[in-house]
């Protein structure tokens, strides 16, 4: 099988999961595109990515409320011998932990030759201003904007995903889009230590990133 074989057999697979849809834009959230991009460029010269990133210190804050309100729970993303807060944010941002990897790949997709096909978004920036975020993303894939969305009326949950990995609700969304009210519950040098794995505070190589909403009016 020469590389013009491989390309089609590859290309053929992607295009047999989506056959269902007639859409002419095709969202695929799974994170580990970001490890193939130079095959998405070869294969789909006009795709785009889109990455949410959020501070790792509120990652782990979140899953680890959600941890504390099931502790007779089995954890699926944690080793069984993280007993502590800060052995399971070790394991957490570990290059083949489950925050870890993903962040670790996106760096280098975002440094590498397809880097300016992704558009970061800060967490925050999309919960502050939801309508002026999702109009950049319109415009970064490609899409006529749509202006219906009801960002005071937004659900979503993913209970059997969420169940499997012991944490009930970790993913579930329920009314207005808007950031947390609340303050972290860690530890302040745990937090520190977990701070040093967002990098994309400082730099994202050639892709663009939304941080501040309030400069794209």
């Amino acid at each position: 099988m020469d590389d013009g074989a491989r390309e089609r057999a590859v290309k053929s697979v992607i295009e047999g999961v989506h056959r269902d849809t007639d859409a002419d834009l095709v969202f695929d959230t799974n994170r580990n595109w970001t490890t193939k991009m130079s095959v998405l460029a070869r294969l789909f010269p006009d795709f785009r990515m889109v990455a949410m990133v959020r501070p790792m210190a509120w990652v782990f804050d979140s899953i680890e409320r959600k941890h504390r309100e099931s502790p007779c729970s089995v954890s699926g993303i944690f080793p069984p011998n993280a007993l502590t807060a800060r052995e399971r944010a070790a394991a957490m941002v570990r290059t083949d932990g489950f925050a870890g990897g993903p962040s670790q790949a996106l760096r280098d997709a975002c440094f590498g030759p397809e880097g300016h096909r992704i558009l970061v978004v800060d967490y925050q920036a999309l919960a502050k201003e939801p309508g002026t975020v999702l109009n950049v993303i319109y415009r970064h894939v490609g899409a006529v904007a749509w202006h219906g969305h009801d960002f005071s009326h937004v659900y979503f949950d993913a209970d059997t995903f969420d169940a499997r990995l012991g944490l009930d609700g970790l993913h579930r969304v329920q009314g207005d889009v808007r950031p947390p009210d609340r303050s972290l519950s860690l530890p302040p040098d745990l937090a520190e230590a977990l701070a040093r794995h967002d990098w994309w505070q400082h730099d994202v190589g050639n892709a663009v990133i939304i941080r501040d909403p309030s400069a794209l009016s």
